[in-house]
């Protein structure tokens, strides 16, 4: 039957439901197919689509979309755990926004060849996705836990990168990190971004013409540091117990409580440690 508009919640929570038929239709609002979870196959067609459209449909195999969409919807796949095919052109996505195949643990090949910002949590729990594209994985943007589970990818990362996120690729199957040069001057790698990654072999950052690089610092163990510097210099090392030296205290050192149980971190800042430099370069 031929739909216009298909409206928020429109087949929500309809569990029973084997089989759902409709023409392409104008929009699909939000939520309109979740937790459809008798679903195998859903061919639904639209140029819009709301968040969540398929999200927890836990029996669909094959889903059918329209495509030619600049930007995924928040959680459109998220928690079809036996998806192995997403049918429709996907060649066109820059964004794939938060969520948007979390746990999908069948599906194992996608083509996103043209995504440069992957959001929170993307594909997170993909265990199975051995590819999003043909080639290297070339984003510049990865939010928090963006492929973090996803133990089969064989992807290697090379990009021009400006944020990496926390977790964003730990437990992964990534076998190379690539980062050449940065977008905006600035790369940033959260806290456990690389972490339990057993198949990388190769981690190359190449950031000499940048202005600010920074590290998370959870991706160093207790006694070591970060070190940023702007035109203040600070230099942050970790403790797994509280200094006794009255004169690290007397000296204005402050040490305070890190977001690890028993572990802390110290502030110690060279007020004129960057600012020196760029006297030195501009000198």
């Amino acid at each position: 039957p031929k739909v216009n508009i298909i409206k928020d919640n429109a087949f929500y929570g309809c569990s029973a439901m084997k089989t759902f038929e409709v023409d392409v239709c104008r929009e699909v609002g939000k939520s309109a197919l979740e937790g459809c979870s008798s679903l195998k196959k859903i061919d639904l067609q639209s140029g819009k689509y709301g968040d969540c459209v398929f999200k927890n449909c836990t029996s669909a195999e094959t889903i059918i979309i329209y495509g030619g969409m600049d930007k995924t919807p928040v959680g459109m796949f998220s928690g079809c755990e036996k998806l192995v095919r997403v049918m429709g052109d996907l060649s066109k996505v820059a964004i794939v926004s938060e969520n948007t195949f979390t746990d999908c643990k069948a599906l194992t090949q996608l083509n996103l060849p043209s995504a440069v910002i992957i959001e929170d949590a993307a594909f997170s729990g993909c265990e199975s996705l051995k590819a999003i594209s043909d080639g290297d994985i070339q984003a510049e943007d990865f939010g928090d836990k963006s492929f973090y589970g996803c133990k089969s990818l064989e992807q290697k990362v090379n990009t021009s990168a400006s944020t990496i996120g926390a977790s964003a690729f730990e437990a992964s199957g990534i076998t190379e990190l690539y980062i050449d040069g940065t977008v905006g001057n600035t790369i940033v790698i959260g806290a456990k971004a690389f972490a339990k990654c057993p198949n990388l072999k190769i981690a190359e950052i190449d950031a000499a013409t940048d202005i600010k690089y920074s590290v998370g610092a959870g991706v160093f163990e207790v006694g070591q540091a970060t070190d940023g510097t702007g035109t203040v210099e600070c230099i942050t090392p970790v403790y797994d117990t509280l200094p006794e030296n009255n004169a690290f205290y007397e000296a204005g050192y402050g040490v305070v409580p890190y977001v690890f149980d028993g572990t802390y971190v110290c502030y110690a800042f060279s007020y004129t440690g960057g600012a020196a430099i760029k006297w030195c370069k501009d000198k």
